[in-house]
């Protein structure tokens, strides 16, 4: 099972005029994604794997898919209870990640252009530090750890037996219990019983 401590240092590509670039890679894990380029968010629904997006047309098309998100029933949750759910989940992993000394909280944050970053430690450094300047780019950071930890066979997707750590973690942290149930289901867009984290991050609204 891959580490967390072993990914290299990720640092946010910038533009001369002091824009970020509108393409980041992170080397060690071959994800690409779009961001805007006046302030670094990633864009959502435009992550690949070992090729490079497309980031001209994303933003328009990752905002439909958001709203379409926004608008699916999650069964057993409706209406306000689903939206108070998914904020919930998003503050449950935050905390974890905290606790586990791997996101530094909103007040030791450096400077706004080092979006995020994955340390690797030496012997006397301690564990490394996801950095993020927004509560987006913090829940963003969050998840993304939670993701590298359950996908053991580092395929980019977590399936349904990889995806079982986070349902169990569902049921017994998150009330209501019902608003769990079909989570991974409610996630799964392309309904082909895996998770990528793309569909995470969508279906969280990050």
């Amino acid at each position: 099972m891959r580490s967390v401590w072993q990914e290299e240092r990720f640092i946010p590509e910038c533009s001369t005029d002091g824009h970020y670039s509108p393409i980041q890679c992170h080397t060690a894990t071959s994800y690409c994604w779009c961001v805007r380029v006046d302030t670094g968010r990633p864009l959502p629904g435009t992550s690949t794997r070992n090729q490079l997006p497309d980031c001209s047309l994303e933003e328009p098309r990752s905002s439909h898919t958001t709203n379409t998100y926004r608008d699916r029933p999650l069964p057993g949750c409706p209406g306000s209870r689903k939206a108070d759910f998914l904020r919930s989940l998003v503050k449950a992993l935050q905390l974890q990640a905290q606790e586990a000394g791997l996101l530094l909280p909103a007040d030791r944050m450096m400077d706004e252009r080092q979006v995020m970053m994955v340390s690797t430690p030496s012997p006397a450094s301690g564990p490394p530090s996801y950095l993020a300047t927004s509560g987006h780019g913090i829940a963003e950071s969050a998840l993304q750890w939670h993701f590298l930890k359950l996908d053991v066979d580092d395929d980019g997707v977590l399936t349904e037996r990889e995806a079982r750590p986070l349902r169990q973690y569902l049921r017994r942290t998150l009330r209501p219990r019902r608003c769990t149930k079909k989570f991974t289901q409610y996630c799964d867009q392309d309904r082909d019983g895996m998770l990528s984290l793309m569909e995470l991050n969508i279906c969280l609204g990050l």
